[in-house]
């Protein structure tokens, strides 16, 4: 009986150990856990001379002051400006702004922020502030994703190496970071995204969630799921398309609201998940043509050329569909 016992014991104990949450990425730095934006996910295109945003996510009655802010490279360091600081209901951050300096050098640079509100804090956030000596009429970007660290690091290396050889003007990664978003998975990821040399726009896959509809290591380490960053006369989107590849009715509401306040920007959305299915890629069709927008969804729908994910979200797909048409998404 007792051996009997002992063994069911250890049985229960295996199951436990297998259905436990995955382990969160605890001893990766939380370089996103007060400051939101910009982040070494989200960096924020500035002139030279410009007006620089922080936004700072801590309670309203946490009255912050005493600010004090430089950005630094490997080669030059720069003193900026506080200019004023408000907490924004629509943020629920404290929304801080710096001038930065007329001398200062275009490039890529990484921040460090003081400022004292319950406690002192110190904020180190390395490649988050991208300087430029005036808006670009191009841009020239590397897209990749699904490197799924730790085993995709090899590739994910090379890749590293060689963007900051082609030296584009910024790269962007969609989704799938890391396989499992435990510490040594983060580890392995973030050596190689701090060594880029030009601004990285990352955006959450599946495999970055700690569960369905969690993404608390995500947003501790990266910051926001979704957002938008503007590069003068370009809108870059980003959408989170969650666990199962799908986005809400809330999330297609926010996008909307984005693009009307940017109807003469060229609109870049960058989602995980895709839209288009891979009947599209197999019957080789390279332009589909949309007439009537209801009339081609239903077409498109019945007929199954859109992504798995979106089967059980059709109105969601739907709504999605109707505003890249609308607003003219053009990549």
């Amino acid at each position: 009986m007792k051996r009997k016992t002992l063994v069911i014991i250890a049985l229960l104990t295996i199951l436990i150990v297998a259905l436990a949450p995955i382990p969160m990425a605890k001893y990766v730095k939380y370089y996103a856990k007060y400051v939101k934006y910009p982040t070494l996910s989200v960096p924020e295109p500035v002139l030279v001379g410009g007006t620089l945003e922080v936004r700072i996510e801590l309670p309203p009655d946490e009255e912050l002051k005493d600010f004090s802010m430089s950005i630094y490279n490997e080669f030059y360091s720069y003193d900026l400006e506080f200019i004023n600081v408000s907490y924004s209901e629509y943020w629920k951050s404290w929304i801080a702004f710096f001038k930065l300096p007329n001398d200062v050098k275009p490039g890529f640079y990484s921040f460090k922020l003081t400022f004292t509100g319950a406690k002192s804090y110190e904020i180190d956030m390395p490649n988050s502030v991208w300087v430029l000596e005036e808006w670009p009429d191009e841009l020239v970007f590397i897209f990749v994703g699904d490197t799924k660290t730790p085993a995709g690091e090899p590739y994910w290396a090379e890749m590293v190496k060689e963007a900051n050889l082609i030296h584009p003007d910024f790269l962007i990664f969609d989704g799938d970071q890391v396989d499992r978003p435990y510490r040594s998975a983060w580890e392995k990821y973030l050596k190689w995204w701090l060594a880029l040399k030009i601004p990285g726009y990352g955006v959450i896959g599946n495999h970055e969630y700690d569960a369905p509809g969690v993404h608390k290591t995500w947003s501790k380490i990266m910051g926001y799921t979704n957002y938008s960053v503007t590069i003068g006369k370009f809108l870059l989107i980003a959408l989170d398309t969650g666990m199962d590849g799908w986005i809400s009715m809330d999330q297609a509401k926010w996008f909307e609201n984005v693009l009307k306040k940017n109807t003469d920007k060229v609109k870049i959305l960058v989602m995980h998940h895709p839209i288009f299915g891979y009947k599209i890629k197999d019957e080789k069709i390279e332009v589909v043509e949309v007439k009537d927008i209801d009339t081609d969804f239903e077409r498109l729908f019945n007929e199954g050329y859109f992504y798995g994910s979106w089967s059980e979200h059709k109105e969601e797909l739907k709504e999605l569909f109707r505003i890249i048409l609308t607003y003219g998404v053009r990549l």
